[in-house]
């Protein structure tokens, strides 16, 4: 091989490097929370998480479709609005924003669609059946840029021929159907990082600036993050210290990443990690 070959090689091959993006695991430091507030008693069971363009926060309950803007560093609710009169009930796990709409979905894979409402309205909205309630047990609800669809995990093992993979599925936003293909993520890639053979999704996120999907586990007490085709390529043991019900997960603008974590000793909680520093690009 001519040295301007191998030359060219080696060149490439820093390129890329330089371009790889930082995994989950290097832009955050989870032994290292930057802030943890308590909540409230009505958020005892925080079960999901969603921020809006503008870096509001908002979190529901997991029995009554009720929304909350919470405030991060204070814990302190802003406002509540709800669905139905009286609220609609059900087992909701996720919550996702897209522009001004507003999605909410449970277990059974109910998606609910709204507007955000003012200091305790009740507020319209449409249901929407998307069949994941024969495929799996939801828990967690995301929106990913790049496919224009809501993610939705499953907490589950869908089915014996998906026993063995983490799974989602992607719901387009065009018409709010389920796409035929899901997400399966072999739970096999999970020793590599240290963590159990088994994974059941309490939350997820799409990261804004990579594009991975992010997930927490509350029973493995665990995070990962999977490529946009299902490759783990990071994960950490968060530990029942630290995060004894971790149940919802989210990103401010600024690349802060929020965990709300289910009462389990004392009050439920959200913990926020700020972003490392992107490390300086070395001089060629």
């Amino acid at each position: 091989m001519s040295a301007l070959r191998f030359t060219s090689f080696v060149s490439l091959g820093l390129l890329a490097a330089a371009q790889t993006p930082p995994t989950l695991t290097q832009r955050y430091d989870f032994e290292d929370p930057s802030n943890r507030v308590s909540l409230r008693h009505r958020l005892d069971e925080a079960s999901g998480l969603a921020v809006t363009e503008g870096g509001r926060v908002f979190t529901h309950g997991d029995e009554r479709a009720v929304v909350y803007e919470v405030d991060p560093e204070t814990g302190t609710v802003l406002k509540q609005f709800s669905m139905g009169a009286p609220v609609l009930e059900g087992d909701f796990e996720g919550i996702a924003i897209v522009g001004n709409r507003f999605f909410l979905i449970n277990s059974q894979g109910l998606l609910l669609e709204f507007k955000e409402g003012d200091n305790d309205e009740s507020v319209p909205f449409a249901g929407v059946d998307t069949g994941l309630e024969d495929r799996c047990e939801v828990e967690g609800l995301a929106f990913e840029p790049a496919a224009q669809a809501l993610v939705a995990a499953c907490k589950s093992d869908p089915s014996d021929d998906d026993e063995g993979f983490i799974v989602l599925y992607r719901i387009r936003l065009s018409d709010l159907a389920v796409e035929p293909e899901s997400i399966r993520v072999p739970e096999a890639g999970l020793e590599a990082f240290g963590l159990s053979d088994h994974f059941a999704p309490s939350g997820v996120e799409v990261d804004p600036e990579t594009g991975s999907l992010i997930l927490v586990s509350s029973r493995q007490e665990s995070i990962i993050e999977i490529t946009a085709e299902g490759r783990i390529i990071s994960g950490f043991d968060l530990g029942s210290n630290r995060h004894p019900r971790v149940e919802g997960i989210s990103i401010l603008p600024d690349g802060t990443l929020l965990l709300a974590d289910e009462r389990q000793r004392g009050r439920a909680h959200i913990t926020t990690y700020s972003r490392r520093p992107t490390p300086p690009a070395n001089d060629p």
